[in-house]
């Protein structure tokens, strides 16, 4: 993987949180608060006593960690970043790690993806260019100008088909943790690796947006009578991506 372009960072600490109770998580603020510990040392140590120290160290760690307190709120900001990249660093290697050795996550290599017709991931291509359009304020009665932030609001998550073995699958984006201002216009365009977990299947007509926004009487049919399964050969799997970056060459 040359470079991250996704990460679903909560969903990779709660798989790490299940694999090892949250051990490399405390590790690594134990860590920080190690550093903040001999840096408020070596400051304080010239001016007061031990006892003083402690209880100006005990004040300005729960500050800082609690409430977002800082000396002109500078030392705030740099202790929250420092903290927040060494967390993202050990729980990004720590989730490749465990994901490798875990046959329940599907790591895809080198493959593309693409958005599937008339599908929801289909028209938040186009959505955000709606307000270049002459008339879209008003197009038969509706405002297609704010179409994007419907389409956001109705799901938080972005579905797209890829192949697998010439199988379809159904591959699910968090829009919120997508990686350097990246958007899904970009990564169609990309050879990607892909680390992801299964969450259920879907009948693909159901990508098709027109049958999402519309309420379908469900037909009662002699195969669903005597049972029979055929009503599922359209039936593909999903799969929640946790990470996923540019694939090697």
């Amino acid at each position: 993987m040359q470079k991250i372009v996704y990460f679903d960072e909560e969903s990779a600490i709660d798989y790490i949180v299940l694999k090892d109770g949250g051990k490399k998580v405390t590790e690594t603020i134990t860590k920080l608060t190690g550093n903040l510990d001999g840096k408020l040392s070596a400051e304080l140590g010239d001016i007061l006593d031990t006892d003083s120290q402690h209880k100006v160290m005990s004040f300005i760690k729960k500050a800082i960690f609690n409430s977002n307190f800082g000396v002109g709120g500078e030392a705030d900001g740099k202790l929250n970043r420092a903290h927040t990249t060494t967390l993202s660093n050990t729980v990004l290697t720590d989730y490749i790690k465990k994901a490798k050795r875990d046959k329940k996550v599907k790591i895809l290599n080198n493959i593309t993806i693409d958005v599937y017709p008339n599908s929801m991931a289909y028209y938040k291509l186009y959505t955000p260019y709606m307000e270049l359009i002459n008339g879209a304020k008003n197009y038969q009665g509706i405002d297609l100008t704010i179409l994007d932030k419907v389409l956001t609001n109705v799901k938080g998550y972005t579905e797209v088909v890829s192949k697998a073995k010439n199988n379809m699958l159904v591959l699910r984006f968090n829009n919120t943790t997508f990686k350097g201002n990246y958007k899904l216009s970009d990564i169609l365009k990309m050879n990607l690796d892909i680390y992801a977990v299964k969450v259920g299947n879907i009948d693909k007509n159901k990508l098709d947006l027109n049958n999402e926004i519309k309420m379908i009487e469900d037909e009662i049919t002699a195969d669903k009578i005597l049972g029979n399964k055929e009503e599922n050969k359209n039936k593909i799997n999903v799969y929640d991506v946790i990470l996923a970056g540019v694939a090697d060459e």
